[in-house]
């Protein structure tokens, strides 16, 4: 239906979106490998010059790939290694909660988690005093 439409056109934004993010991270990992080419040789470069290869295959792999593609890769992920799989969804929130943070106003950011002396007993545990 038009909400499926709908999805699908934001994941394909979001997939165009990574791949040109993925791209543009490619480019300054090759250019701090040629500045390690320049000062350290090229036998440390050559890992640099590997992680932005990976990085662009990466891109390559996931802008040759429909959003359907990719969901059922990562059914079967899931299905194949669920610990990855665990690993890797805990790992994406805690990145997507540090980019919210990050562009949370910094009075949102200060939020104090001591408890309400209200809501404490005596001895300064949580509860209601029942």
């Amino acid at each position: 239906g038009q909400a499926t439409d709908r999805a699908r056109q934001y994941a394909d934004h979001g997939k165009e979106r990574a791949t040109t993010a993925l791209d543009d991270f490619a480019h300054v990992v090759q250019d701090a490998a040629r500045s390690v080419d320049d000062r350290l040789g090229s036998d440390y470069g050559q890992y640099a010059h590997r992680a932005a290869d990976a990085v662009t295959q990466l891109a390559d792999g996931l802008r040759g790939k429909s959003v359907d593609d990719l969901l059922q890769d990562s059914r079967a992920l899931v299905h194949k290694s669920p610990g990855i799989a665990i690993g890797g969804a805990a790992l994406v929130g805690f990145v997507l909660a540090r980019v919210v943070k990050a562009g949370m106003p910094s009075d949102d950011r200060d939020v104090d988690f001591r408890p309400d002396p209200a809501l404490t007993d005596q001895s300064g545990k949580s509860g209601t005093g029942v």
